[in-house]
């Protein structure tokens, strides 16, 4: 009897300890237990194995909430003693990021998804500039999907790199950036694109000194006002976005260049509001260059009846006061008919070299020319032969002049008849 409770004890003790073992293996391992434990698979000579835990460890990181556990992980992996652990590991960090941009590349161009949730670096500076609907979300998708690399390093680099490093790479980025100006094609959009995003950026975010700032925007202001340089966008989703992003880099780089060529990109690029302001403002001061006042005669003319819209201009307020809240009207036929008396000459075009002509535009002739275009009289009909549309400023402004002062004399008379004949219409139909 003695014996058969000896027996008893002893195999509920052992039944105890097997529960115990049990019920601490039914526990569940801790994450950081788990991907251990994966992470040390990665190292196996078997390459099943290896591939398994690679796959298993991947299919973690879509996990928003353990993706930094798993990185913090596998960065600690890089230091293994294993060069297979070391190797693998890193394949698994550049895996993961990739899969992570892509999931944010795709959330920004889900129309359903809301922009604010997006990570992506730079975008919350692009969309500051260029808005947050769809076109310029599909349109940053596209630049970061190209560019990635090179837009981490412009957002993040002056937040992490020491005041020597900054300033090397500062120094070698500037210089890339201002030797490629010029060799950009006007249809890679994409990059064009990152070199005005670039120059949008606040002063203590951009890639630069002082110096070769300065050098790579008066860079990029001379392609934009040449038709052979800058981007030349095709699609209507492409045209609407870098109208916006030349908008706002004008508006933040009006020390880079002359109102004249400003006005001429913000033709050029469909930037009409500024385009507008630049008009007036420089209509507003009789003295300004010849040749800026016949850019800004035929910018206005186009952009006619929108100029009633803006306020007055700086030559209208006081140095240092604030700016004038109430609209003052603008007359454009009151200043085209003002320019009517001003002989400077904007323009010395030379003909072809066999006619052995050059014509010389003066502003009185592209006042006239814009006087008959709103009037809606062709100005070949007065005597402007060689007139010649133009994209986006209406007429080529050298193609406006004359080869003698007759010639101009009479092409003004014959003007001068054609608008008092409209006029003498319009006034008998009343």
């Amino acid at each position: 009897m003695a014996h058969w409770t000896a027996n008893l004890i002893r195999f509920v003790l052992l039944a105890s300890v097997v529960f115990s073992k049990n019920a601490v293996a039914a526990e569940p391992s801790p994450p950081n237990y788990a991907i251990g434990q994966w992470k040390a698979k990665l190292g196996s000579h078997d390459y099943a194995v290896r591939r398994n835990a690679h796959s298993w460890l991947l299919a973690k990181s879509n996990d928003d909430t353990e993706r930094d556990v798993l990185m913090k992980q596998l960065g600690q992996g890089l230091f293994d003693a294993d060069l297979e652990v070391r190797l693998q590991c890193q394949r698994l960090l550049d895996d993961i990021r990739q899969q992570a941009m892509d999931l944010q590349v795709a959330r920004l161009r889900d129309a359903n998804f809301d922009a604010a949730e997006v990570k992506l670096n730079g975008w919350t500076e692009f969309s500051r500039i260029v808005g947050d609907d769809s076109s310029s979300r599909d349109f940053y998708a596209n630049l970061y999907d190209r560019y990635a690399a090179r837009i981490d390093r412009m957002i993040e680099r002056e937040a992490s790199a020491e005041p020597s490093v900054k300033t090397r790479y500062h120094a070698n980025h500037d210089s890339d950036v201002a030797n490629r100006t010029y060799s950009i094609h006007s249809g890679d959009i994409i990059a064009w694109s990152l070199l005005l995003f670039a120059d949008c950026l606040p002063k203590d975010r951009k890639l630069a000194t002082k110096q070769t700032i300065s050098l790579t925007s008066q860079r990029i202001m001379s392609s934009l006002s040449h038709s052979g340089l800058g981007p030349t966008p095709t699609k209507s989703d492409e045209v609407d976005v870098i109208a916006r992003l030349v908008d706002q880099w004008l508006r933040g780089h009006s020390q880079s260049g002359n109102l004249n060529d400003q006005l001429k990109i913000a033709m050029r690029y469909r930037c009409t509001e500024l385009a507008a302001e630049l008009s007036v403002q420089i209509l507003r001061e009789p003295g300004f260059p010849p040749a800026w006042q016949a850019t800004a005669m035929l910018a206005a003319t186009a952009l006619e009846p929108g100029l009633e819209r803006f306020t007055a201009g700086p030559s209208d307020q006081v140095k240092g006061s604030k700016p004038n809240k109430i609209e003052s009207s603008f007359d454009l036929d009151a200043v085209l008919l003002s320019r009517l008396s001003d002989s400077r000459t904007a323009y010395a075009w030379q003909l072809i070299p066999s006619r052995k002509a050059t014509l010389h535009t003066l502003v009185c002739d592209v006042a006239m020319a814009s006087l008959l275009h709103r009037r809606q009289i062709d100005p070949r009909l007065a005597g402007f032969e060689e007139l010649q549309a133009h994209p986006w400023l209406l007429f080529r402004d050298h193609s406006l002049g004359f080869r003698d002062e007759n010639s101009r004399m009479v092409a003004h008379h014959k003007a001068r008849e054609l608008i008092e004949s409209l006029n003498v219409s319009e006034r008998s139909g009343k």
